[in-house]
């Protein structure tokens, strides 16, 4: 399924995101 993909490939940025986040406060 596309969408299910397209999580997987999106989970890597999602954390870094979150790390960069959790890193600013």
């Amino acid at each position: 399924v596309e969408s299910t993909l397209a999580m997987q490939n999106l989970q890597p940025k999602i954390k870094a995101i979150q790390q960069r986040y959790s890193g600013n406060q």
